[in-house]
């Protein structure tokens, strides 16, 4: 309970702080004068993206819990856009921890299953966040640069665009370590590791690894759309590059677990210093990140309560091997 108070205070802390540092009052002017019927067309557009975009997402999740078949469609979408508002709402990043618990009760998967099923797609959404960076910093930002410099960027972004194609298959060291184990000792962190690895072995399947790719490159681009449309309600100026700087920027940072409360703080920071070294202003950019945010965050709290309202009855389980495995093995 302490530290769980302790976090909370820290999360209000940094929140409070961030907008005592971030928000002056010309950018209390922007948001002001951006307050009008011309902005509405863009701030719906905008906030419609957010259920596409949790489609987006249920297809990944189905595809790594389920490969080719599809597993209970609409429970699975309520569990991909409640994990989102919790991320979104809880400091931290500790509400996105949600899926593995809610995958579990509602799928009949196992509990390692669900977690490594999450924590492949935040290592495939890292990984393309980065991908994207470094080709925008390279085709953009890479003018006059010393020749070896870059070099060694260029190297890093073919280094992180294999890792990203093929990174179904960088576990195979881990688990030739885990099949060379002995002893009883090894025997439980073996068998957990082995079904945390279950969503790395469906994306190692090409047809599968594709699928992937395609439906996280669809999340990605589709979030950076609604940045863009939301952003031009402050900025009408804004250029779709600028807005796909500046959601990489925002995202990166929101993987950082030193958010406050609603995901306040570094995020809207992330996005005001992208744009501004494209050369919009601080205050403007300061003002549209809170915009872009606002929507993601009503967007998320408007759809959790639809999910919830009509689709929050039971579902059973899906006829899968793991959940199979799973009934049998607690039974």
């Amino acid at each position: 309970m302490v530290r769980k108070l302790v976090y909370l205070a820290v999360s209000i802390l940094i929140t409070a702080l961030s907008l005592h540092l971030l928000i002056s009052e010309r950018t209390v002017e922007i948001l002001l004068d951006a307050l009008n019927l011309s902005g509405v067309g863009l701030f719906v557009g905008a906030l419609l993206m957010v259920p596409v975009i949790q489609l987006a997402r249920t297809w990944r999740f189905g595809i790594l819990i389920g490969g080719g078949r599809w597993p209970a469609t609409r429970a699975l979408y309520r569990i991909s856009t409640l994990t989102t508002f919790l991320g979104y709402l809880l400091p931290f990043r500790f509400g996105e921890f949600s899926f593995p618990l809610m995958a579990h009760h509602r799928l009949g998967l196992g509990l390692a299953h669900c977690t490594g099923i999450f924590l492949y797609t935040r290592m495939m959404d890292l990984l393309f966040l980065l991908v994207i960076g470094a080709g925008v910093i390279l085709l953009f930002f890479a003018d006059g640069w010393p020749a070896h410099w870059l070099a060694v960027g260029v190297v890093l972004f073919l280094l992180l665009l294999c890792g990203l194609l093929f990174l179904p298959h960088l576990s195979q060291p881990l688990e030739w370590l885990l099949s060379r184990s002995r002893g009883e000792r090894w025997q439980k962190p073996r068998a957990v590791t082995q079904r945390m690895l279950a969503a790395v072995r469906v994306a190692r399947n090409p047809g599968h690894n594709a699928a992937i790719l395609l439906s996280t490159t669809l999340i990605w681009v589709l979030l950076s759309l609604l940045y863009y449309w939301a952003a031009r309600i402050a900025l009408p100026e804004l250029t779709y590059f600028q807005a796909l700087l500046g959601a990489t920027a925002a995202s990166l940072s929101f993987a950082l677990p030193i958010n406050g409360v609603a995901g306040i703080g570094p995020m809207q920071a992330a996005w005001a210093y992208a744009l501004a070294s494209t050369g919009v202003a601080w205050d403007v950019g300061i003002a549209s990140a809170l915009i872009c945010h606002s929507v993601l965050l009503i967007g998320s709290i408007l759809l959790s309560g639809l999910v919830i309202a009509l689709l929050s009855g039971e579902t059973k389980p899906p006829i899968f091997p793991e959940a199979l495995s799973n009934r049998a093995n607690s039974e």
